[in-house]
């Protein structure tokens, strides 16, 4: 099945921190194989099939009218402080997308991305401000974090871009 002892028997009595870490990543690899190649296709997608089905002859649902997407439960990180700074690493490297990292996690991109604009579209409501709001945090540009808002007319948008007429400005090329 690809699991460690340690964790079938929950005992971690003598192993060390590096040892226990590789043997965990090694079988939640394993788990998220099976997930993806057993468990979904032979178990979750015939149960689409079958709501799909239901839905389209006896509540008069249209399949385009939703989708479904199968999302395994994340595994808990071993050590937030590595594990986070690795991912942003990989992305900004282009090496994996949000998407898959997200999914990975156990989350939906396309909620977390609606949860920011609500949660940006409130603060700026309310004229509050944190500093983990990339459009007002001028470092976040230069370090990849969040994305960039080019709308001039957007509260707190382009503040750090050249105005017109000075070095950079499209006037000047």
């Amino acid at each position: 099945l690809g699991i460690t002892f340690e964790s079938l028997a929950a005992n971690l009595s003598g192993v060390n921190y590096t040892s226990g870490r590789l043997g965990r990543l090694d079988m939640e690899r394993n788990i998220g194989a099976l997930q993806h190649t057993v468990l979904i296709p032979m178990i979750c997608d015939p149960f689409s099939r079958w709501f799909r089905d239901y839905a389209s002859l006896r509540l008069d649902v249209r399949p385009e009218d939703y989708r479904i997407k199968w999302m395994p439960p994340r595994f808990p990180l071993t050590d937030p402080t590595k594990d986070i700074p690795a991912t942003v690493t990989k992305i900004r490297a282009g090496l994996s997308s949000r998407m898959r990292e997200v999914g990975e996690m156990g989350f939906d991109v396309e909620e977390i991305d609606e949860e920011n604009r609500r949660d940006l579209a409130r603060t700026d409501a309310i004229r509050i401000s944190y500093d983990t709001d990339p459009r007002r945090n001028a470092q976040a540009p230069e370090q990849g974090i969040g994305p960039l808002n080019n709308d001039d007319s957007a509260q707190g948008g382009g503040e750090n871009r050249p105005q017109e007429g000075q070095e950079g400005s499209n006037a000047d090329q």
